[in-house]
């Protein structure tokens, strides 16, 4: 088992022309194809009669230039895949775009950074709707490392799921550290998933130790960060961690909480 393909959504921003480089190291080290994926929203105007027409085409012009600069930036970081390495462009909605061409794709790595509104990707609906695993850079300018991954756990079926895509990821990597963070009251019966996960992973050749973090407080975020740190974690893969309905943990406080504060690569699956 191993991701084949790989989609990156490039936007007209440093950030991602910083990502560029180190998204074509991940994917000739996983051996898959890599995919550049142009997309901006549609020009839409609510009132066009105070827009003047000149107006319209200069926005539409400068668009236009910014999505040859993202190809021509993708296209000159990805000649080393020589074959493996594609462009496409689209103008939709980039969310819209990901989750139609996500049937191709075995995963999706996505900086995090707000570019141009036309061309940012709402990530917590692209976990929801793309249906693969999303995988997001916090520090698009540093090297994808994968030795060291952290399992945020909760024996749901989406942190089931999760587990399953990451597979490739995990048995390939030096050390994994599935953690818990719990109750105190929770501790008994948090250690049998636990438990029951470890020997799964050891079935497929993952050398695995879990762990339970404790926390009688609510929210989860910065403890699942605190402990991703004192490990110095390479990855978070995660579910739908906190909460039993996905579209509240996913639109709620505690993946925005993630989103916006983690400095180490999520990885991400619905």
């Amino acid at each position: 088992m191993s991701f084949k393909s790989v989609l990156m959504p490039v936007q007209p921003t440093q950030a991602c022309l910083d990502a560029l480089p180190h998204v074509v190291d991940f994917a000739r080290r996983l051996g898959a194809d890599l995919s550049g994926v142009g997309a901006r929203a549609p020009i839409f105007l609510t009132d066009p009669w105070l827009v003047g027409g000149e107006m319209i085409q200069q926005i539409a012009d400068d668009e236009e230039t910014q999505l040859k600069a993202a190809e021509d930036h993708f296209l000159a970081a990805a000649q080393g895949l020589n074959g493996h390495a594609h462009w496409q462009v689209h103008r939709d909605y980039p969310n819209k775009v990901l989750n139609d061409i996500a049937a191709g794709a075995d995963l999706i790595v996505v900086p995090l950074d707000k570019g141009p509104e036309a061309f940012t990707v709402a990530l917590p609906s692209l976990v929801l709707e793309a249906g693969i695993p999303v995988l997001m850079l916090p520090n698009p300018g540093t090297k994808i490392r994968t030795q060291n991954i952290m399992v945020a756990w909760r024996n749901t079926a989406d942190a089931r799921r999760a587990v399953s895509a990451a597979l490739p990821l995990l048995e390939q990597a030096q050390a994994v550290t599935v953690v818990q963070v719990v109750r105190s009251k929770d501790a008994d019966e948090a250690w049998v998933g636990l438990g029951a996960v470890r020997d799964r992973l050891e079935r497929h050749g993952v050398k695995t130790e879990v762990n339970l973090v404790f926390n009688e407080e609510e929210g989860d975020s910065d403890t699942l960060l605190n402990a991703a740190a004192e490990r110095s974690a390479d990855i978070i893969v995660m579910g739908g961690y906190g909460h039993m309905r996905a579209r509240e943990w996913l639109l709620g406080g505690m993946t925005q909480d993630l989103i916006g504060s983690s400095n180490i690569p999520l990885f991400m699956v619905h």
